[in-house]
């Protein structure tokens, strides 16, 4: 697996690769990779020939400066995983690179974001909106597998495809809850006392 840092040699690796007639293929994650995400990895090399992986923990989308410090950074074992995955390639750039240019990307959802999930996190999904953006127009990616634990993210993600096609294959599920995510580290005991309710008012 070759892991690229910065972007113009990612951009330069996968222009020599689509000369090839090569399809690419992008999973993007912010790490902490769980089954979940290997699954996208293995739905992705089955129909595209280069499998690229974004490992970004992105800023804009946290609500909270103390989630994102808190969110879990477990980059040496988020390879070795991405190694016995049989992943192409990764992309892990830093903050500086990813938002080297001061600005803001305004996105126009209608209501899409300011219902649900987002009505308690404004600003969330224009900031995952932004990376996944950005992350199209750096890979330019064939395809892009994301999971379907967010529905909400999954409809404004797919907004954004463009020339490119979204794929949302099942992923597995965790035995004890509902799709496994990294905030379930940051919220675990939330986690458990919420699946205590659900289970009580199910009896």
């Amino acid at each position: 697996m070759q892991i690229f840092k910065e972007i113009g040699p990612l951009k330069l690796h996968l222009q020599h690769k689509r000369k090839e007639g090569f399809l690419v293929g992008l999973v993007p994650t912010m790490g902490a990779l769980h089954e979940g995400h290997l699954s996208l990895i293995h739905a992705s090399k089955a129909v595209t020939d280069i499998t690229v992986c974004s490992l970004f923990v992105n800023p804009t989308q946290f609500n909270n400066p103390i989630d994102l410090e808190k969110y879990p950074r477990t980059p040496e074992k988020d390879i070795s995983l991405l190694e016995s995955a049989g992943c192409d390639v990764l992309f892990a750039p830093e903050t500086s690179m990813m938002y080297e240019r001061p600005g803001v990307i305004h996105f126009d959802f209608g209501q899409l974001d300011k219902v649900l999930e987002g009505k308690f996190r404004p600003g969330h999904f224009s900031g995952v909106a932004t990376v996944v953006s950005k992350l199209f127009h750096i890979v330019e990616p064939d395809q892009a597998f994301f999971g379907q634990k967010d529905y909400q993210q999954l409809q404004i993600v797919t907004r954004l495809g463009g020339g490119t096609e979204i794929q949302h294959p099942g992923s597995r599920r965790a035995h004890s809850a509902g799709a496994r995510r990294p905030r379930n580290v940051i919220e675990k005991s939330k986690a458990i006392g919420r699946r205590k309710e659900k289970s009580i008012s199910a009896q």
